[in-house]
């Protein structure tokens, strides 16, 4: 997960200052995120987080949100558990 610096300068809260819309840009959030945009796309969605505050609060909400999950739905699988999907998975082939 990338992080970005949270210096103001040169965002905009007002859409129609903004390059492009953010509708796309929401929907890549979490290709962003996740690592999946190319080096071109990783530049160009950072760039209109940095001028975008709406676009980078939502940002910063979805990694803090899922480091939240991340840390509290941590379960170990049972023992058996694992043998029993392994052997359902044999019995598939």
């Amino acid at each position: 997960m990338e992080e970005l610096d949270d210096e103001p300068g040169g965002r905009v809260d007002n859409e129609s200052d903004r390059p492009f819309s953010c509708n796309p840009t929401v929907e890549e959030l979490y290709n962003y995120i996740d690592g999946y945009l190319d080096d071109s796309q990783r530049a160009e969605f950072r760039s209109h987080l940095q001028r975008c505050n709406g676009c980078d609060d939502v940002y910063h909400f979805e990694v803090g949100l899922r480091s939240f999950i991340g840390s509290r739905v941590r379960q170990v699988m049972p023992p058996d558990a694992r043998r029993r999907i392994m052997d359902s998975l044999e019995n598939l082939f």
